[in-house]
């Protein structure tokens, strides 16, 4: 109820000042009177909403947060445009703009309280719109920044209204989506400036496959386990790296190949993630402090040597050539420099991580180019040798071989000391096969 009453008594003081001018003592204007129709309309609204409301308090008494056995499964896309269409009509406004911005990395499908978080950001858009005269009202969904776990959501609500003081604005919804954090281990971030409100709260989700039934892994640190000399995963990545981005973007390069991710949010971390299950490969990222990297690499390299493990594989995604070497003296025996290539880290990470003996060739050879070597100058053509025509397609100054073809364009030449011409041989295109000396053949790749 406290939305539509602070809208009685906001139209009330408007009303009440507008009719009474103590100092002035002149007569209503036109103006006057279309501004007291107005308060009054927004008066006989808000009473009308106040009256719904009571209505049906007995039902919004009863909404609480939703147990974790009714918890239900829901489309992050479908659920976004849903709420857009249900308070559509509160944010027809001809100078407001609206939008919805969800991140590419994140998955589509999750299992929590679909119902409250519908009605929360429902309430937010609202009251957004509300105090928005012109201007933007936009939603925006990506990974909460600080969290390891995919299904970790943050929902960000912002406007260009009025925002100090806070006009037009109810505390309901506010109150509404603090409950709905804290019933689900997040937090609300609430910014407000004379430029405009941004609301942000985040809630824990459950994110699963693409089959909607088998759930995304969530690393053990995450979730508040800790135990040393777990078995090995062969199908377990760790990702290490400081910025939420870097890890989100890793992880989403690597989906669909039947691996297992689990982030790190910096290098003690990952070697603590690795003593609860050792994995089939370790990537650190190069932003990191090296000090860090070297000495979890160390405590690594430990952990492994006092089980009897085999040594798991690093990849350092580093900054430069200097850098590379480094990490490549303290242990980390593979790298790939930075920015990172999607086909590249896919096909290192696939070939790294698979087991011994087994291991597929990369498709992208993930290597850097060595620089290009400077070309030899030409030999100098001796006195009294005849020059070939231009385009020839032979350097100058180089005598012609007895039944030599050229190169260029596959002609034969005449043989000097018999006069026949002998046929060049034929160039074998991609795939096929070309013939060898003494019959054999071999076969080249596109």
């Amino acid at each position: 109820l406290r939305g539509p009453l602070d809208t009685l008594l906001r139209e009330a003081c408007s009303l009440d000042q507008l009719l009474e001018r103590p100092a002035e003592r002149r007569p209503l204007t036109d103006q006057d009177a279309r501004q007291a129709r107005r308060h009054a309309d927004n008066l006989v609204a808000a009473a009308r909403e106040m009256s719904t409301l009571v209505t049906d308090l007995p039902r919004l008494a009863r909404r609480r947060s939703t147990p974790d056995g009714k918890r239900q499964i829901f489309d992050l896309l479908k659920l976004v445009r849903s709420v857009f269409t249900d308070v559509g009509d509160a944010l027809q406004k001809g100078e407001l703009g609206l939008s919805w911005y969800i991140a590419p990395h994140l998955g589509r499908l999750y299992k929590g309280d679909r119902e409250r978080l519908r009605f929360v950001l429902a309430m937010l858009l609202e009251n957004a719109a509300r105090a928005t005269d012109r201007g933007a009202v936009s939603l925006r969904v990506r990974r909460a920044d600080m969290s390891p776990d995919p299904g970790h959501l943050q929902f960000t609500v912002a406007d260009t209204g009025s925002g100090t003081p806070p006009l037009r604005r109810s505390s309901l919804a506010l109150a509404k989506a603090w409950e709905l954090a804290a019933d689900h281990g997040g937090d609300l971030f609430v910014d407000s400036t004379p430029h405009g409100v941004e609301i942000a709260f985040s809630l824990a989700c459950v994110a699963l496959a693409d089959d909607g039934q088998t759930p995304r892994p969530v690393p053990p640190i995450a979730v508040g386990g800790r135990r040393e000399g777990g078995d090995p995963n062969p199908r377990l990545v760790i990702l290490a790296a400081s910025r939420p981005l870097t890890r989100q973007m890793l992880a989403f390069f690597l989906e669909d190949q039947g691996q297992e991710i689990w982030e790190a949010r910096d290098a003690e971390e990952a070697a603590a993630l690795y003593t609860h299950t050792p994995a089939a490969l370790v990537v650190f990222d190069g932003r990191l402090p090296e000090e860090d990297i070297v000495t979890a690499v160390a405590a690594i390299r430990a952990f492994e040597g006092e089980r009897s493990l085999p040594a798991a594989p690093f990849l350092a995604l580093t900054l430069d050539e200097e850098q590379a070497e480094r990490l490549h003296q303290a242990g980390c025996d593979h790298s790939l420099p930075l920015p990172v290539v999607r086909g590249e880290f896919r096909a290192m990470s696939l070939h790294l991580a698979s087991p011994s003996g087994v291991k597929p060739r990369p498709s992208v050879v993930p290597y850097r180019v060595p620089p290009a070597r400077p070309r030899r100058a030409s030999t100098p053509a001796p006195s009294g040798a005849a020059s070939r025509p231009e385009g020839a397609g032979r350097e100058p100054g180089r005598k012609p071989r007895p039944g030599a073809t050229d190169r260029t364009n596959g002609q034969s030449r005449p043989d000097r000391a018999t006069g026949a011409a002998r046929p060049g041989p034929r160039r074998a295109g991609p795939g096929q096969a070309a013939a060898r000396p003494g019959g054999e053949t071999c076969r080249g790749y596109a």
